[in-house]
């Protein structure tokens, strides 16, 4: 019996200027999301945050541009909302819905580009300047004159690529094209490469082919400049890549895949690795893929493979038991650019090149990372089974402040004067060297042969006066060395400190899930932005569990008698779809009846009702306790 799966897509929202201090992990147990109105309803795909412009795509396909920074208020209301961009002209608007079909977005710190249902690609550019209450409006859709089908597209700082079907990056850049421009190829591409993937920073751009390798395209600083292409050798079975402004991740796992999806290199690798190694060069000679080796019987393994021996079969058969269905293998994090706010749960503050990026424990040691999301200043994780992760915006207070890392050169300079003995003047004020000045003039009258009582006494006051001062410049000296070596064990244990830390998440999977609104909510996408995460729930069921009990705890489970009415409403509702009902006859046993004829004619108690159905699935199960109502 097929039972319906709820499509809910609900957006709940936290802000995002939250100091996620990795050593409290508790700070993070009083964030609670709150539920985001959209006029889209349930039928939100995805929010997407920019610079300037922002987005709410609906599953639909339809696109809702506006530069309202708060976006929580952004996307409630169509009313008064233009349908037609191209009317506004040159002078832009403040939201407006873009006139395609869209089926990919992609958003950066200043522009947006689109790609609509027939493959064409637009960009859509922002005007106004960075400074704070300047007015800023959204310039009409721009159409980019790629001559085929694009199927990716992402944007940079100043350049944006799109990915055509065959495989070809166009670039082009933003704000500066126009209808009669042609975007460029971009070269360096081998043509047996397929790209499954592109992402923009504002220093480079990376694409992912389907042999899960990572290129990476670096941007000129003159546009007229030829990018180069190059291979991030580092970077191997990878599995999805993300981006933002500043840092670029990338997830590596070693997955197992089907055996029926196997070509012949695996499988003549996989008898190699399990010791049936007569078997490679036949599978090689005879090109034999996974889908032949999985319905071997014994009549191919003696005819075709030549595994003759009782023993080799035997292992075969149990080998090939272990692999059947496939197997998600362990998972490594990547990540590189920009850690000024320890986005990349990394210490240090830049890293050009990829450094592999410490993970949490997961609640179910057999889950895994499905999605990787980058933010301005966060990161973020989302596993298989909903859990979300997130790091960033977070200084090491001690270390960044002043003293020994922003003025590391200066400090260094102070000690090698210590070390080869620092001048006097260094380490005195103005009036003290003028009163040194005197002191040693009157050092030199105290010499002469012949010097009166009243040169005495003034040599000898002079005297004094440079011994105190020979005095505090020693313990000048001696307090300013104490300071150094302070202030360098300060920083040692704040270092010892952050490196005994196992990773730098925090969990924030309670603010979605049904702890937090009494529903089994899991995140299914989230929308990093200077202000807000944004993460798109969608109500599941766990497929290694029974349905049963769906319903909320601690309510009881609704009956027939309140659920045919709700049932009724809908069925007027939607005329289109069909409603049944099925209960339970003395004598014929479960009969099903359409859900009209039902209240209309039948006379039968509301307790031997068993089912209510929408286009033949369930939606309500009096035996199991699950509803969707």
């Amino acid at each position: 019996m097929k039972y319906a799966q709820i499509s809910t897509r609900c957006p709940f929202y936290v802000n995002s200027n939250l100091k996620l201090n990795p050593h409290e992990p508790e700070i993070t147990k009083n964030v609670i999301s709150e539920k985001q109105q959209t006029c889209y309803g349930s039928s939100l795909y995805n929010i997407y945050q920019g610079g300037k412009i922002n987005g709410a795509l609906s599953t639909d396909g339809e696109l809702f541009l506006s530069v309202n920074q708060a976006i929580i208020e952004a996307f409630q209301s169509r009313d008064q909302i233009s349908e037609n961009p191209i009317a506004s002209g040159d002078q832009g608007l403040e939201s407006y819905i873009v006139p395609h079909k869209v089926v990919y977005v992609a958003v950066g710190g200043q522009d947006l580009s689109y790609i609509d249902q027939f493959g064409q690609v637009y960009s859509v550019v922002s005007t106004g300047s960075d400074v704070p209450n300047s007015e800023t409006k959204i310039l009409q859709p721009m159409k980019i004159n790629i001559p085929e089908r694009a199927k990716f597209v992402s944007v940079g700082l100043w350049c944006s690529y799109a990915v055509s079907e065959s495989n070809k990056i166009y670039h082009w850049q933003q704000g500066f094209i126009t209808n009669d421009d042609k975007p460029t190829i971009v070269d360096g591409i081998s043509e047996n490469i397929q790209i499954t993937d592109i992402k923009s920073s504002n220093f480079s751009t990376i694409f992912l082919t389907q042999h899960q390798t990572v290129f990476e395209i670096d941007h000129a600083l003159d546009y007229q400049l030829p990018v180069k292409v190059k291979l991030i050798k580092k970077l191997t079975n990878i599995k999805s890549i993300a981006s933002s402004f500043a840092h670029l991740l990338a997830l590596e796992r070693h997955d197992i895949l089907p055996l029926a999806q196997w070509d012949s290199k695996q499988v003549e690798k996989w008898f190699n690795d399990i010791g049936l190694n007569g078997c490679c060069n036949i599978v090689k000679y005879k090109n034999i893929d996974g889908q032949q080796i999985q319905i071997a019987d014994t009549e191919f393994l003696n005819d075709t493979l030549g595994i003759i021996c009782q023993f080799e079969q035997s292992k075969f058969r149990y080998e090939i038991s272990k692999i059947k269905e496939g197997k998600v293998g362990e998972h490594t994090l990547y990540g590189w650019g920009s850690n000024q706010l320890g986005q990349l749960g990394l210490l240090g503050s830049n890293y050009p090149g990829p450094q592999q990026i410490p993970l949490p424990d997961f609640q179910d040691p057999n889950d895994f990372i499905e999605k990787i999301k980058c933010g301005k200043r966060n990161s973020a994780i989302i596993t298989n089974k909903g859990e979300v992760w997130i790091t960033g915006n977070f200084k090491i207070e001690k270390v960044q402040r002043n003293s020994f890392l922003n003025q590391k050169e200066q400090q260094a300079q102070e000690s090698k004067k210590l070390k080869n003995g620092a001048k006097i003047e260094d380490f005195m004020t103005q009036e003290e060297i003028n009163e040194s000045k005197r002191g040693k003039q009157k050092q030199k009258a105290g010499k002469i042969r012949y010097a009166t009582e009243e040169k005495l006494e003034e040599y000898w006051e002079a005297c004094k006066i440079e011994s105190e001062r020979k005095k505090k410049h020693k313990n000048h000296q001696n307090t300013h060395i104490q300071g150094l070596k302070d202030f360098r064990e300060e920083y040692k244990k704040e270092i010892d400190k952050e490196k005994a830390l196992k990773h730098r998440w925090l969990d924030f999977t309670h603010s979605f899930n049904m702890t937090a609104f009494g529903k089994n909510y899991q995140v299914e996408n989230l929308s990093m932005g200077n202000r807000f995460f944004i993460a798109i729930c969608t109500y599941r069921f766990n497929k290694t569990v029974k349905i049963t009990n769906n319903h909320k705890d601690g309510m009881k489970f609704k009956g027939a008698d309140k659920v045919i009415k709700r049932v009724e409403y809908l069925m007027k509702q939607n005329k289109d779809k069909k409603y049944t009902i099925c209960y339970e006859d003395r004598f014929l046993g479960l009969i099903e009846s359409e859900l009209e004829k039902f209240i209309q004619k039948s006379e039968v108690p509301y307790h031997r009702i068993q089912l209510f159905k929408c286009d033949d699935e369930v939606i309500w199960d009096r035996k199991k306790k699950f509803t969707m109502l």
